[in-house]
């Protein structure tokens, strides 16, 4: 629902203002698709599209900063931008 929002005309002013464009936002969307699909796995026993393995969980978690950083960027430029 976000990406979606984001690539909405209204939207540029947070686009600007968060200094996160939407391709970078997709990513963020994808990575936070795979750490939900890998969580699943644990709890509801569904299968993922990508085998959750040592290097799997190493490249979620060495990107966890940035994606964090990024989606913390969208909320405050959300904050500081008058509807």
């Amino acid at each position: 629902r976000v990406c979606d929002g984001y690539d909405r005309p209204v939207s540029r002013t947070l686009d600007a203002t968060s200094a996160i464009n939407q391709h970078q936002l997709r990513e963020v969307q994808q990575w936070s698709d795979l750490i939900r699909e890998a969580r699943n796995v644990l709890h509801w026993g569904v299968t993922p599209s990508v085998p959750n393995n040592y290097e799997k969980t190493a490249t979620l978690l060495m990107t966890a900063v940035s994606m964090l950083k990024d989606l913390h960027a969208v909320r405050d430029a959300c904050g500081s931008t008058e509807a």
